[in-house]
């Protein structure tokens, strides 16, 4: 799904994986508590089921 002008995306597998795109502004309001709280909490997932998401979670952690 994309907004018409291109300027942001939500891509979703049909293994349930989503990947979400667009500028600061829109990923802030789309994102529930922001980008380091959405990377803290796929971590924690992460770490309970191992494999390709806990790959994912280390090369993208929350900001310092």
């Amino acid at each position: 799904m994309a907004l018409p002008d291109f300027s942001a995306a939500l891509l979703v597998t049909t293994d349930g994986y989503a990947q979400l795109g667009g500028s600061p502004a829109f990923v802030r309001g789309a994102v529930n508590g922001g980008v380091d709280d959405a990377r803290t909490r796929f971590g924690r997932y992460a770490k309970k089921v191992g494999g390709v998401p806990l790959t994912i979670a280390a090369r993208y952690p929350p900001l310092p």
